[in-house]
């Protein structure tokens, strides 16, 4: 999976998600195209999402934080953990 990350985030080769609960950004999605961003998938099909939380916007921030935060409830991220593979136990 590929996808536009924040250019105040970007800080490896690799997009970060925590896949537990309660919900937590590591990397932040971009939000230069009308708060949305595109995500790539392996199998060649690509989905265009515009975030719908103001935290994930990033709204009231100059910028992102650099670090993991909790969200609780922050439907983005229940989004895209939907969509990423995760380390099967």
């Amino acid at each position: 999976m590929l996808i536009d990350e924040n250019q105040y985030t970007i800080n490896d080769a690799a997009f970060a998600l925590s896949m537990t609960l309660p919900t937590k950004m590591v990397d932040w999605p971009g939000t230069r195209h009308n708060f949305g961003a595109t995500i790539a998938h392996a199998d060649g099909h690509a989905e265009i999402h515009h975030w719908q939380d103001a935290r994930t916007k990033g709204e009231g921030l100059s910028a992102p934080p650099d670090h993991s935060i909790q969200l609780p409830d922050d439907v983005d991220i229940e989004w895209l953990q939907q969509r990423t593979s995760t380390k099967a136990f």
